[in-house]
């Protein structure tokens, strides 16, 4: 996740982490991945405009972007509150979470006296861990996965000095894209555990003629939707396409900086998934 605050141009970085233990899931699969899809293609006589093609042909379309729902605007009007101390939702995307709560400290405090803390649904961390302190009373959570729900709490200190703490409210992350649900995420971010690195390159390999075949084969091995398997089917197609003649021999460097360009977001965008939980954070350009 990334918070930013409405009124602020500044925007902190929260998915370091998230991005190291991604590309240790994620990456290290992909250069194996191209080895064998080029052997095999090799193996078939090369490649040719026609297969290519079918290749391509039934691709999964690319999710329509879903515009957020809105709750109106802050209930708490910015007056200090004596009453309960509470977090009110005022928006949520497939990306994003918008909250409010009601001011109830001193103005004067050097140290911003509010708290805000989440959950971390995609590194399984239960424990709330602060993400904010400030002075406002209004921020906007940001590179939340779609499908996902994130539990907040918000800590005050009130006039008196005293702590006040909000109870936890779980807010449901609507769902987007092939992958970005509650079902295929829980699978997704286990994929160590699940051995998808190993399964999907054996569908893909397995099926190099058939779509439907290879994400047939996913969801035998996966408890994937359609969709989701899709996404993962057409990778084929971007590496035959893009990156075959650039992944020879796969320990080429220009070989991961075409897969990261050219596929990564191809199947990222597919799933409704931000970069980052494919271990990819800035991409060199192709």
């Amino acid at each position: 996740m990334r918070l930013s605050e409405r009124s602020f141009s500044e925007t902190t970085s929260l998915t370091t982490e998230k991005e190291i233990s991604c590309r240790k899931k994620y990456c290290t699969s992909k250069c194996i991945i191209v080895f064998l899809v080029i052997s095999n293609i090799c193996a078939i006589g090369g490649l040719s405009f026609n297969f290519i093609t079918m290749l391509l042909k039934d691709s999964t379309p690319l999710p329509v972007p879903i515009p957020p729902v809105y709750n109106g605007s802050c209930p708490f009007n910015n007056v200090t509150s004596n009453g309960e101390f509470k977090i009110a939702v005022l928006s949520v995307s497939t990306i994003d979470v918008t909250i409010c709560w009601p001011k109830i400290a001193y103005s004067a405090w050097n140290i911003g006296p509010y708290v805000v803390s989440t959950d971390d649904f995609y590194s399984g961390r239960e424990e709330l861990w602060p993400i904010y302190t400030g002075n406002k009373n209004e921020i906007n959570i940001t590179d939340v996965l779609p499908g996902s729900t994130i539990r907040i709490q918000t800590t005050g200190l009130n006039a008196s000095g005293d702590i006040v703490t909000s109870n936890i409210t779980d807010v449901k992350v609507q769902d987007f894209g092939g992958c970005g649900n509650a079902g295929d995420l829980g699978v997704f971010k286990n994929v160590e555990e699940n051995d998808m690195p190993a399964i999907v390159q054996s569908c893909l390999i397995g099926n190099p003629f058939s779509r439907d075949r290879r994400i047939a084969c996913i969801q035998n091995a996966l408890p994937l939707t359609y969709d989701c398997s899709g996404c993962w089917a057409d990778e084929y197609g971007c590496i035959i396409e893009n990156c075959a003649f650039r992944c020879l021999p796969p320990s080429n460097p220009d070989c991961e900086v075409c897969l990261n360009t050219l596929c990564v977001p191809i199947v990222a965008a597919c799933a409704g998934l931000p970069m980052w939980a494919f271990g990819v954070g800035e991409v060199v350009q192709a």
